[in-house]
């Protein structure tokens, strides 16, 4: 018996050499790895199943080079108590993916139940204005899940008093605001986002900052012009200032996912890959560290890249029927690829009835 053979025996025991020794060959072979077995493992491995072992071992390895995160959506819903069905298509196993990862992120900052310290934020702001601070990591958990943003990845940022949120009410919209604090200690806004990452109206933008009473930290006619080359020539840019720190990190690839439909729809979080692995982004240092000249974190460049650049193709992904996507950047080659499609919904009436519920009444003349 060779070394992965009993290796594979370890990790199936029970299962008949039938299965273990072409499990091993696969691996030898570099078809497939060890966390590709232990994810089937996990959602197909009972009794009953085990005769489909190697079936579902290449139907999981299939989806893993569609960079489906199969590995990452099987444990997150071993944690949350959910099944998953190795036969869904990408698209839905992306889409549990992200409901999961939400949950997780909620669940996360919910039971860390870290109040924040805004004593010098509150003290720069009006007595009175439509809207709060967001002052715990739960209430942060559920702004994200709320607005379907990435906005709970700025929980260590605001623990380091480095930044606050805040939310505002514009004619009964919800937006989610950035306040950041400068080096002569001048409170201002830096981001302001609604709903599934879009960005306000220039209109919007301005009222919130009159309620707010504070500055823009850029100059506010930026978003009076809007320019889709400039948004799509400045995404580019910024990806390639982060290709070397990304490589240094020796992250291989990464992914985004994006779809605009229902409730569930949001800019996923970034997938980053070490070959076929996935690597957390909390393992990733790199990501949190300010990039000289920007004022910003490698990870707020990436997600503000991939923003620009979703908004330079002005498609409209958010609404209706919602669209869908993904952006692949390869890291060691400097390959991009962006993929924005949307959906069209066509009806027919199948049925129409009119019922008189009771009998006519006899009019008086």
């Amino acid at each position: 018996m060779s070394r992965t053979e009993r290796e594979i025996a370890k990790l199936l025991p029970g299962y008949p050499a039938n299965i273990t020794k072409p499990v091993a060959d696969l691996i030898d072979r570099g078809v497939i790895d060890q966390n590709t077995v232990v994810t089937v493992r996990e959602v197909a491995g009972r009794k009953g199943e085990r005769h489909r072992f190697l079936y579902h071992l290449l139907l999981v390895e299939g989806l893993r080079k569609q960079g489906v995160p199969v590995d990452d959506t099987v444990m997150m819903a071993r944690e949350a108590g959910r099944k998953v069905n190795l036969h869904w298509s990408p698209a839905r196993w992306r889409d549990e993916h992200n409901r999961l990862a939400r949950w997780a992120t909620l669940k996360k900052l919910a039971e860390a139940a870290v109040t924040y310290d805004l004593a010098d934020v509150e003290a720069k702001l009006p007595d009175r204005w439509p809207g709060y601070l967001i002052r715990s990591s739960r209430r942060l958990g559920m702004e994200g899940l709320r607005q379907r943003h990435c906005v709970a990845s700025y929980d260590a940022r605001i623990r380091l008093g480095s930044c606050a949120i805040a939310v505002v009410f514009v004619d009964r919209q919800r937006y989610t605001v950035e306040l950041r604090t400068d080096k002569k200690g001048d409170l201002s806004v830096v981001q302001i986002k609604g709903r599934f990452n879009r960005a306000p109206t220039s209109d919007v933008q301005q009222r919130i900052l009159e309620v707010l009473g504070l500055p823009w930290q850029e100059p506010v006619f930026a978003f009076h012009r809007p320019n889709p080359e400039r948004n799509r020539q400045d995404a580019l840019d910024t990806l390639r200032q982060v290709l070397p720190i990304l490589r240094a990190a020796r992250i291989d690839r990464i992914h985004v996912y994006f779809d605009g439909s229902g409730d569930s729809g949001m800019i996923e979080e970034p997938s980053f890959y070490q070959g076929k692995a996935i690597i957390k982004p909390d393992e990733i240092e790199v990501l949190n560290v300010e990039v000289p000249g920007t004022g910003q974190s490698t990870r707020e460049l990436l997600d503000k890249a991939f923003e620009q650049y979703l908004d330079s193709t002005n498609v409209d992904w958010y609404n209706n029927d919602g669209g869908f996507g993904e952006f692949t950047l390869d890291v060691a080659t400097g390959h991009f690829e962006a993929e924005v499609n949307t959906r069209y919904t066509e009806s027919s009436c199948e049925h129409a009835e009119a019922i008189e519920l009771e009998e006519p009444r006899e009019q008086v003349a």
